[in-house]
């Protein structure tokens, strides 16, 4: 007879798998709608129903790994979030889009403070090939092969997309760099998966998710690659690096000119090109960051809280650690951004394996990394696995 602890722990699993990759599992219950005849309410209802019944079957398995501090962690970020007094400033779309959000941000760091990498970097894998696959075809096949309307929309700047993205490709590349095997057909799949992520966000006309990208991987060639064959990696790096740099303008225009036929978006190749990558237009992020530094001069100690940004610029800072100052003041802020840094190195230094460490680099990529250019830590999932799971390891091992 299969024990409750067994069928706590298969839904603690299943639950995790279903937030790791809930776009590509949006897909699949859309599609089901389609199949089916039924009507999305139904589709969407079926869905969350379901991750109620196993969030409701993993709390003998959380109940043994959630402490009174993360109790308490969720009580107060959901107090800062729905007592935000500048939310006034958010329109009721933006705020029903940041409360959906929050939905799933708070139950994966629930997750990220009790799972195992262990038992779910399989699991992870399969259904991360599968987003990226799933999202590239949607985003850069079916829509333009159907002529769906609001197809040029979605594919000259997804944002939403190319972050989706993000999490998926940096855990692949993790994954690829890690576990690649040359005989194994799965692991060319891996690695294509890789390079399709890559492209795609290229194409899909998003700087902030590419520059986060890049810079994970050169994070976890120096962290983890380097220092076991110096001379090996630092060549191989150093070659790629140089044939990339003699013939970048040629092979950014090629890539430009296929992205254009093709009816894509041409913009990051075009920046790249004409050096203009970094720079903003005259309310681009510049703008962002000088307003709410000027404004946060006026609140230094108290900050604005919540959505405080909205009541100056309309949107979110852009920058973690400006959203966090702005948020909280100087002195809150400062403290929080501190113990943050603090907790991520006592977490990769600790003992810990790893698949532990390269995890939490993942998390690191996707949710820090990638709130360095745009979107807030309070929209971003990733960025609520990365602080459980940081939790977890600099001070539960």
């Amino acid at each position: 007879m299969i024990s409750l602890e067994k069928i706590s722990k298969v839904s603690f699993l299943t639950l995790a798998c279903m937030l790791w990759a809930q776009r590509f599992f949006n897909y699949v219950f859309v599609a089901a709608d389609k199949v089916l005849g039924t009507s999305p309410f139904m589709a969407t209802t079926g869905s969350v129903a379901l991750l109620v019944i196993l969030a409701l079957a993993s709390i003998r398995y959380l109940s043994a790994r959630i402490r009174p501090t993360d109790i308490t962690f969720i009580v107060i970020v959901l107090s800062l979030y729905f007592y935000a007094p500048a939310a006034r400033y958010v329109s009721d779309g933006d705020y029903e889009r940041f409360t959906n959000l929050f939905l799933m941000s708070l139950p994966l760091y629930l997750i990220g403070v009790s799972m195992d990498i262990s038992q779910l970097k399989t699991l992870f894998r399969i259904l991360s090939v599968a987003s990226i696959f799933t999202m590239a075809y949607y985003n850069l096949v079916f829509i333009h092969n159907t002529g769906y309307a609001g197809g040029a929309e979605f594919t000259k700047d997804n944002m939403s997309t190319s972050y989706g993205l993000l999490l998926m490709t940096i855990y692949m590349t993790w994954y690829t760099f890690s576990h690649f095997d040359w005989k194994s057909v799965f692991s060319w799949i891996d690695l294509v998966s890789v390079l399709l992520g890559g492209l795609a966000m290229s194409m899909l006309g998003t700087r902030g998710p590419l520059v986060a990208f890049v810079a994970f991987v050169v994070l976890y060639v120096i962290i983890f690659k380097i220092p076991q064959k110096k001379l090996l990696y630092g060549s191989v790096f150093l070659i790629i690096l140089i044939v990339f740099m003699v013939w970048m303008d040629d092979i950014l225009m090629f890539l430009a000119s296929k992205a254009v036929d093709l009816g894509f978006s041409d913009r990051i190749f075009t920046l790249l090109i004409s050096g203009e990558f970094h720079q903003d237009g005259n309310f681009g992020r510049n703008w962002i960051f000088q307003t709410l530094i000027e404004a946060l001069g006026e609140s230094p100690i108290y900050g604005y809280g919540i959505f405080g940004s909205f009541q100056f610029v309309n949107i979110y800072a852009h920058n973690i650690f400006l959203e966090i100052l702005f948020s909280f003041g100087y002195l809150i802020g400062g403290l929080i951004i501190i113990f943050g840094i603090f907790s991520a190195i006592k977490a990769f230094l600790n003992d810990v394996t790893d698949d532990e460490r390269g995890f939490l680099l993942v998390l690191i990529g996707s949710g820090v990394l990638g709130l360095m250019f745009s979107s807030a830590f309070y929209l971003n999932a990733a960025f609520f696995m990365f602080v459980g799971y940081c939790v977890q390891l600099a001070y539960r091992k």
